[in-house]
C-alpha cells in the first residue's frame, strides 16, 4: 500500500503542473479577450455617437462656406453690372512722324570679361520637335560637390530620413516595447516548462 501512495502523489503533482500552465494560458486568453471586447465597444461608441458629430461640425463649417461664397458672387456680379462702360470715342490714327536725329556719342568702357567656373549646373536637352512644330525641354538634375541636388524638391535632402510625422523618440519607443514584447514572451514560454 505504501508504493501505490507514492504513485498516487506523482500523478498528483504532475497534474498540477499542468494545471498552473493552463491557468496561465487561460488568463492570457481572458485578457487578450477583454481587450478584445473593448476594442469592439470602443469601435461601436466612436461609429455610433462620435464619427456623426464630426460630421455634423464638418457639415455646418461647409454650408457657412458655401453661403459666403454664394454672397460673395452675387455681389462681384452686382458690381459688374453696376458699372457703366463708357463708349469707345473717335481716336485720331496714329501719323507717320519722323524722328529727329541727335548726335549722341556713344561711350565705350572696357570691361573685365567673367572667367568661366567648374560649377555644374543642371543639364538641359533639346529633343526634337513634336507635332505641331513644338521643342520639349528636359532638364536633368544633378549633383553639386556638397551633395546636395540642383533642381527638384526645394529643401529636400536624400541624406536625410523623410518626415512621416513618427519622429526619432516615437521610432525609439516602438523598438523598446518591441524588445520588450520578446521578453516578455520568452519569461511566458520559460514558465509553462
Amino acid at each position: 500500500m505504501g508504493e501505490e501512495d507514492l504513485y498516487i502523489g506523482e500523478e498528483e503533482s504532475e497534474g498540477g503542473d499542468e494545471e498552473s500552465s493552463n491557468r496561465t494560458f487561460i488568463l492570457i486568453m481572458a485578457g487578450l479577450a477583454a481587450l478584445f471586447v473593448c476594442t469592439v465597444v470602443l469601435i461601436i461608441l466612436y461609429w455610433a455617437v462620435i464619427g456623426p458629430n464630426l460630421n455634423k461640425g464638418k457639415q455646418a463649417v461647409q454650408l457657412t462656406v458655401i453661403a459666403q461664397n454664394a454672397t460673395a458672387m452675387i455681389v462681384m456680379t452686382e458690381a459688374a453690372r453696376s458699372t457703366d462702360t463708357p463708349e469707345p470715342t473717335n481716336t485720331p490714327l496714329p501719323t507717320n512722324t519722323p524722328m529727329p536725329a541727335t548726335n549722341t556719342p556713344v561711350i565705350v568702357t572696357p570691361s573685365a570679361t567673367p572667367t568661366p567656373t567648374n560649377t555644374p549646373g543642371p543639364a538641359t536637352a533639346t529633343l526634337p520637335p513634336q507635332a505641331g512644330g513644338a521643342t520639349a525641354t528636359k532638364t536633368v538634375s544633378t549633383k553639386t560637390a556638397a551633395g546636395a541636388s540642383t533642381t527638384g524638391t526645394p529643401g529636400a535632402n536624400p541624406d536625410q530620413m523623410a518626415d512621416t510625422g513618427i519622429g526619432g523618440i516615437g521610432l525609439v519607443v516602438l523598438a523598446v516595447g518591441l524588445v520588450a514584447v520578446l521578453f516578455i514572451a520568452r519569461r511566458l514560454r520559460m514558465a509553462q516548462r
